[in-house]
Order: C-alpha cells, then structure tokens, then sequence
C-alpha cells in the first residue's frame, strides 16, 4: 500500500471517528489541511545542537522497557494520541491538575508512558539545556519501543517544537464503543457477539479505566500485523481500528496483507509513522522548547 493509500485510510479514520460522513471530497479537503499543516522538520535536526538526543532517549526508553515491557506499546500509543489532537505538538503531556487539560479526556483514559517522558526530558535538560523539544521525544520515543518490540527501524524526523495550547475540548470525539455507541446508543455492531461479552466482562461501565486489553490478541508483546487478523475476526479492541473494515477501501487495504504476494507491513508502516509525526507539527520560531514536559514555560 503506497503513503497515499495510507494517508487516506487515516484521514478516513479521522472523519468516522468524529461523525462526519466519509466522501471522497471530505478525504481530500482534510489531506489538503494536513498538508499545510507540516512544517520543516528533517532527519538529524540535532546533529550539531545535541549530538546525543537520539542516544540519550534511547536509553531511557530501552531502562523502561526492562523495568516493564507495556511501556512500549504505550509510548507508541502516547505519540499517536498526541499528534492525532491538535497536532503532534505534546499537548498531551500537560499536566496542571486540571480538568481542562488534554491528558483528561475520555479518549485519553489509560494512556500512560509520561514518566518515560519526563526522564528522557531531564536528562536531556542536563545535557543539552533548551534544546531537544518534548514533542521530537515522543516521536523518538515511539520509534525506540517499536524497534524494541522487534520492529522495524526508521529515521525520525525531528525539528518540532512544542505547543502552547492544551485543551480537553478538542479531545472530545472519541466515541464508547460498548455503552453509548453513537450510531445506536448500545454497543457498536462490528463487534463479534462473544468477544462483546468478554469486553463487557473486562470493562464494565464506570469501571477501572487502567484494566488492560491486549490490542493484538496472540501476540501483544511483538510488533507484528496479528491487529489486522483481530480486525478481520471482529476482535479489535479499539473502535477506530474496528473502523477499516466497516469501509471498502480500507478493507481492501487490510485484506491485501494476507495475499500472496502482498505488501509489506513493515515498510508501510514505517512511512505511516513519518507521515504522521509531520501533522500539525510548530517549527522555527513558533512555540516553545518546554523544560519540564508537563509544563508550559
């Protein structure tokens, strides 16, 4: 699957997800604003500044998957909810003991991996003082636990600086897919009937948001495309990924990596990841270089 196939499952995802009927002309209209929105960012922006960024988040990331394994799915999880909300910018990593923050929303509920953040940050901080923004960590940070999860290696681009509005609001359109589904005001019907049960049996409304799904089942701990055999089963966890196969192009797209010959999951998957850390992303003199990640200066 070319970058253009990927970006208009993803601009696809974006439109179910909040609502909004999927045309071809509400695709186009949103990867035109995608578009615009990228700024200058390029392999190596650090070279010179802070020769040891790239090193330096490694570690912290590679010390965090020893002392507990999950923290690699959730920082590949963080960046994704960063950049999907307002841009890749960290304003999910706001944290004012408020709840107006983006960190607060529904949709954002169990993400976790700030710590690993955070210790990255300091030590950077310590290294290269203002330099090595919060929002580049992230996307570093997402690279690293896919490597160490046996996936693929790719350059991340980095020159992002990091944003100065984090707001709950514009995390809102995240639907619940076992209670208030909004197409019935049920459960969301992509999901097998007994699979439904064992999600409702896990998480019960008003439950512990911290209880822990595997989001490939068979395989939670490698990264690999057993997500895409879940999907194809009615077995997704997440609604959004439910959502490719409610959609015949991007059924197609998925079904194709179970064909002989089929393309690479690990290549496409890669440009994904580069395409999506350019979203709404704040370079040169716009924004800031925060401190502490939790806080704007």
């Amino acid at each position: 699957m070319s970058v253009g196939e990927l970006a208009c499952t993803y601009a696809a995802l974006v439109l179910h997800d909040d609502g909004i009927p999927i045309t071809a002309e509400k695709i186009s209209t949103l990867l035109k604003a995608a578009r615009k929105s990228e700024g200058k960012v390029r392999v190596g922006f650090y070279n010179n500044s802070c020769p040891n960024a790239e090193t330096i988040v490694r570690s912290v990331v590679h010390q965090s998957a020893i002392s507990d394994q999950n923290n690699l799915p959730s920082l590949l999880r963080l960046h994704f909810h960063d950049c999907f909300v307002h841009g890749c910018d960290a304003s999910i990593l706001i944290d004012r003991g408020s709840e107006v923050d983006e960190k607060r929303a529904f949709g954002h509920q169990g993400v976790r991996g700030f710590d690993v953040v955070e210790t990255a940050k300091a030590q950077l901080e310590a290294a290269c003082p203002g330099i090595v923004s919060c929002s580049d960590i992230l996307a570093m940070a997402a690279r690293d636990a896919v490597f160490l999860s046996q996936g693929p290696w790719y350059d991340v681009e980095t020159g992002r600086r990091d944003g100065l509005v984090s707001n709950v609001t514009l995390a809102a359109h995240m639907p619940d897919r076992l209670y208030e589904f909004p197409a019935n005001g049920g459960s969301d019907p992509s999901i097998s009937p007994g699979f439904l049960g064992e999600l409702k049996s896990t998480c019960p409304r008003n439950g512990d948001v911290n209880v822990r799904l595997a989001m490939d089942r068979g395989s939670e701990k490698v990264f690999d495309k057993q997500i895409l055999g879940n999907i194809r089963s009615g077995t997704a966890v997440l609604q959004s990924d439910a959502a490719l196969y409610q959609d015949e192009a991007t059924k197609r797209a998925v079904d194709s990596y179970f064909g002989l010959p089929g393309p690479s999951f690990e290549a496409d998957f890669t440009a994904s990841m580069i395409k999506l850390g350019r979203i709404g992303v704040w370079t040169g003199s716009k924004g800031q270089i925060r401190r502490v990640c939790s806080s704007f200066n």
